[in-house]
């Protein structure tokens, strides 16, 4: 199943999300990228690959929420951002072989849902990222903009099921996203990118192996319960698509 080319609601929505991303890019990017931003891109492109079908329309998550939160908290603005669109558009044109509708969409919708985070984080006092300084108003600031990211994202990609298939986006939302066992392993990725970012201050790049089995396992278990076993051209992606 693909986006109806007669259906202007769907046209209007997606190309109103990608001014959006392109307008909130261009208001964040400050200077050269740094010498780390490749690796960002390739992390979050490994997330992207590691992914699920959720039981309604289609719909797809990935498990990049977990380096797209930890570039969050360790890059600037415009370069976070970036790498999370630009990973998402590489791997759904390439790995899952997405529609440019598609792919359009959802690296324009992760855009959004973590500068949504990002901004909730500058507004609770950012988070240092240092293993000595993060303590319990780090904590609450990261789920704050953890629950943030969450709420955009799922949102978006419900308000686009509902479109394609007519169905409200509560009704889409509540068989993808609303149950125990989303909530839980969403926020245990989220944990996992909070732990990432922290342990790269630490230790390094090296983080990414200690933290990678963790994710792999969550994939696995994701997989298991939901039964996804293939991709398609047809998917929606929670997770960066996110």
């Amino acid at each position: 199943m693909s986006f109806a080319p007669t259906n202007k609601r769907i046209l209007i929505a997606v190309a109103t999300t990608v001014v959006a991303a392109l307008a909130v890019i261009g208001s964040t990017w400050s200077g050269p990228p740094g010498s780390d931003f490749a690796l960002w891109i390739l992390l979050c492109v490994l997330g992207e690959a590691l992914w699920v079908r959720l039981p309604v329309g289609n719909a797809t998550l990935s498990m990049a929420i977990t380096a797209n939160f930890a570039a969050m908290l360790l890059l600037p603005p415009g370069q976070a951002l970036a790498a999370i669109a630009i990973a998402t558009v590489i791997a759904e044109a390439t790995l899952m072989r997405k529609s440019p509708l598609r792919f359009a969409f959802n690296a324009a919708q992760s855009l959004l849902a973590a500068s949504a985070g990002i901004a909730v984080l500058d507004a609770l006092g950012g988070v240092v990222f240092e293993p000595r300084a993060f303590g319990f108003p780090q904590m609450l600031a990261c789920v704050a903009g953890a629950a943030t990211y969450t709420l955009v994202n799922t949102a978006a990609v419900s308000m686009m099921i509902g479109l394609e298939h007519r169905m409200s986006a509560f009704a889409a939302w509540r068989a993808n996203f609303a149950n125990a066992y989303e909530v839980t392993s969403n926020a245990a990725l989220f944990a996992l990118g909070v732990m990432l970012a922290l342990l790269i201050r630490l230790i390094g790049p090296a983080a990414v192996v200690l933290v990678g089995l963790p994710v792999v396992l969550a994939w696995m278990s994701y997989r298991h319960v939901l039964g996804a076993a293939t991709a398609s051209d047809d998917d929606y992606d929670e997770r960066d698509a996110a």
